[in-house]
């Protein structure tokens, strides 16, 4: 993962949530639904603040196809999420949103996500 992409998750993390992000570190994850694989490079980062919602956050991008935008996918450490695999699969083999783990989105333009 590099800095720009780092640093625009960061971003989204402290703002969706109003507290501080700091990056602990970034994994690859896998996860396999039949046939299709999701393949996502995830940004683990330790939330502090008044009013930390969970102890960690779990954040990546996804490119929206056709677009020149990308989607910040937050999912928190809470509930049933508890590993960045868990926020991922989660996040991917459900049809509906889940009561017990708290996700959120932004989008931002591809090239900011890139760092230009």
């Amino acid at each position: 993962m590099q800095e720009a992409e780092r640093a625009a998750l960061q971003a989204s993390v402290e703002i969706l949530h109003s507290c501080q992000a700091a990056f602990l570190h970034d994994e690859i994850v896998h996860v396999t639904s039949g046939s299709v694989t999701f393949r996502r490079d995830v940004a683990v980062f330790g939330l502090r603040g008044d009013r930390v919602p969970a102890p960690l956050a779990y954040a990546w991008t996804d490119p929206l196809l056709g677009d020149q935008s990308v989607h910040h996918q937050v999912v928190l450490h809470q509930g049933v999420v508890k590993s960045a695999q868990h926020a991922v699969a989660g996040f991917f083999l459900t049809d509906i949103p889940s009561h017990s783990t708290s996700s959120t989105t932004a989008v931002a333009p591809l090239w900011w996500a890139e760092g230009r």
